[in-house]
């Protein structure tokens, strides 16, 4: 049973992709090279420069990829084999990651991977909400165009 919170934080979320525009492959690519230009560190330009400077633009660096890093959904969690197992069933946590990571993809362009909305779908599958796990796999693959499968009566 997924809450009744939950629920409409789905809704909230399934309307918010649906209201954004879809864009090229080609456009969220170019922002993605550009962020990851913007993160990289070109230590070439210092070759001739005094350790200081290279000292002090390294800590300059090293705060703004924290900043971003920091942003990062998948940052701080447990991968252990049991934090895995619960977080496979649980839809609020799976939910939270989704909007994030589609928060990051607009931010950086940076495509989520499928793992935490197929969890999104399966369990709403499992749950009995067809209606809502077509509109979340309609509104999602809008984005993403991820394969997944079509929910079956024997769910």
């Amino acid at each position: 049973m997924i809450p009744d919170d939950e629920i409409a934080k789905l809704m909230q979320f399934i309307h918010h992709l649906n209201e954004t525009p879809a864009e090229p492959t080609d456009v969220a690519a170019k922002r993605f090279a550009a962020h990851r230009e913007a993160m990289s560190f070109d230590f070439i330009s210092f070759a001739d420069r005094p350790r200081s400077e290279l000292d002090a633009a390294l800590k300059q660096h090293a705060k703004k990829v924290e900043a971003e890093n920091a942003r990062n959904p998948l940052r701080n969690l447990d991968f252990s084999k049991e934090a895995r197992r619960i977080r496979k069933q649980n839809f609020p946590e799976n939910l939270q990651l989704c909007i994030a990571m589609f928060e990051r993809y607009q931010r950086t362009g940076e495509r989520p991977a499928p793992a935490y909305p197929t969890r999104v779908e399966v369990l709403l599958r499992k749950a009995k909400r067809r209606d809502l796990f077509e509109q979340f796999n309609a509104a999602w693959d809008r984005h993403f165009g991820y394969d997944t499968p079509s929910p079956t009566d024997d769910d």
